[in-house]
């Protein structure tokens, strides 16, 4: 079992702008992205595991405003692609549920294997 607290993810909503014809990383996104990615790696130093897995996502949110919570598994998964898991295809079973509002507010992740 592995566990892991993350900056609080923005919304699907807010991962990409468009710029013409092309679609990009948002610039909050990109912001994110890096300090989610330095909080991982001062928790996890091992190699991405390769093995099919449970994903249990516990959000904390930073104020009262009203949130879909579907809407923030999609940079969490991505972000633990690469670093904690190889691929997001590996996530087998994601479970997800809302905490007591916190300051700044965050993302507790639990991987376990899947059985």
């Amino acid at each position: 079992m592995l566990k892991l607290v993350l900056p609080f993810p923005i919304s699907v909503n807010s991962m990409y702008s468009n710029h013409g014809r092309r679609r990009i990383k948002s610039k909050r996104y990109r912001l994110w992205r890096a300090k989610a990615l330095e909080a991982i790696t001062e928790q996890y130093t091992g190699l991405p595991l390769s093995c099919d897995i449970r994903l249990q996502i516990a959000l904390s949110v930073p104020c009262k405003r009203r949130r879909d919570l579907d809407n923030h598994a999609k940079g969490l998964q991505d972000v633990l692609t690469g670093t904690i898991i190889v691929d997001d295809c590996l996530i087998r079973e994601l479970h997800m549920n809302w905490l007591p509002q916190s300051k700044g507010g965050y993302a507790e992740l639990t991987i376990t294997k899947y059985k």
